[in-house]
């Protein structure tokens, strides 16, 4: 029995064609699935880690396994992101619950406001391996609420404070391989919001819109956050952080760190040039 409101249930009903007979059969099939492809081994997952990818593809059963396959392979591909002791784990959800901001409460289309504060990237001196690891487990993560694998999300990336010095402290390859994977493996995104982009970098900016094609349509530059949550009032017009609308995402961050465990990678029965073409070149 689904714990949704009747919005979300209606929600993925119209959206997605789900029911709660398509939704048992499905994850039926793709634990079956599993089973039967004998380099992924799974010990008891979490059927919120399999819906991610069931909604997110639509159900399409072909494009939920290759989607579930590129991912696990992409992430496994790091077995050192796993051997994180307790106390280590602690320190990336907070670097996460520092980097990332999520607001208690959806936009009116039910999606998850999600704001990067990008300066902390900076104060935060983080290597493109971890910011990697972050952005991916994190927004993995964020994905099991059922109601932002219906309903996705909105990312907002705020470049307040950011001058063209800190940016360039942070390769530009690096950042861009960082930002189109995020939305290359079912991530949800539905629309990305730029905002207080600096006008000693506003050229680079403008550059970094082009170079990402595959997103271009997402992209909208405002000055203020009040034309992205028109019906409320988050955030004040110099996008100053309200810090009791934030919330901390280390539950869901150590479950989705534990799912991912779960999983192992034979890869001595996955082709070569899979592992390649998936993989994110250099962050090791």
């Amino acid at each position: 029995m689904s714990n949704l409101s009747e919005f979300f249930i209606n929600k993925a009903r119209k959206n997605l064609g789900e029911t709660e007979s398509l939704k048992k059969i499905s994850i039926l099939k793709f634990k079956k699935w599993i089973e039967e492809h004998s380099f992924i081994k799974v010990n008891e997952i979490d059927d919120k880690f399999l819906l991610i990818f069931l909604r997110n593809h639509k159900y399409k059963l072909n494009k939920v396994f290759e989607s579930f396959e590129k991912t696990i392979i992409l992430l496994k591909s790091y077995p050192n992101w796993y051997k994180l002791q307790e106390n280590e784990i602690l320190q990336f959800i907070d670097k996460f619950d520092k980097l990332f901001g999520l607001l208690k409460y959806r936009d009116i289309n039910g999606r998850k406001i999600i704001v990067l504060k990008l300066k902390e990237m900076t104060k935060l001196n983080l290597t493109a391996n971890e910011s990697l690891k972050i952005a991916t487990i994190g927004f993995i993560s964020i994905l099991f609420e059922e109601e932002t694998q219906i309903a996705g999300s909105l990312f907002i990336i705020d470049c307040a404070e950011i001058s063209f010095d800190s940016t360039s402290k942070f390769p530009t390859d690096e950042a861009f391989q960082i930002f189109t994977n995020m939305t290359k493996f079912g991530f949800h995104i539905k629309q990305i919001y730029v905002v207080n982009v600096p006008s000693d970098i506003s050229p680079f900016y403008k550059i970094a819109i082009g170079l990402l094609s595959i997103n271009s349509n997402l992209i909208k530059n405002l000055n203020d956050l009040k034309m992205v949550m028109e019906t409320s009032k988050l955030l004040d017009n110099n996008c100053k952080y309200i810090k009791e609308n934030f919330v901390s995402h280390k539950e869901l961050l150590i479950k989705t760190y534990k799912e991912i465990k779960k999983v192992e990678v034979d890869f001595s029965q996955v082709e070569s040039f899979v592992v390649e073409n998936f993989r994110y070149s250099d962050f090791d």
